[in-house]
């Protein structure tokens, strides 16, 4: 738990891009690091929406903030991983976001595209 909260705490320090997605990408080995992973998940979400340039912010928090409870009580892993893998996406689209970077995702042919860009 311990490299969970540094990477964590480094990412947020440096707001580097490269250290959100190490975090990103850190798979929790107990229940005790997938509880702190989540939750750091939680707070740079938090963070990112406070400065993210949109006037629905407000709105946008708060259904993260409602949606992070609502799942707090899942129990089926299926469940409780697509849960955090769409707070990843929704984190990594913020980042994109604040950053200047557009992502738009589409399917064809059943190939999923993402194309980024500045916008």
């Amino acid at each position: 738990m311990q490299r969970l909260t540094d990477f964590a705490r480094k990412a947020a320090a440096q707001n580097s891009s490269s250290m959100l997605q190490k975090l990103l990408s850190m798979k929790p080995v107990s229940e005790a690091e997938h509880r702190q992973s989540v939750l750091l998940m939680y707070r740079q979400m938090l963070r990112e929406l406070a400065v993210w340039p949109s006037i629905k912010r407000a709105r946008v928090r708060h259904e993260t903030r409602r949606m992070f409870r609502v799942n707090a009580a899942l129990t089926d892993k299926k469940d409780i991983e697509d849960a955090v893998q769409m707070g990843k996406n929704g984190l990594q689209s913020l980042v994109d976001q604040n950053n200047g970077l557009a992502r738009v995702n589409f399917a064809r042919d059943g190939i999923n595209y993402t194309i980024r860009g500045p916008y």
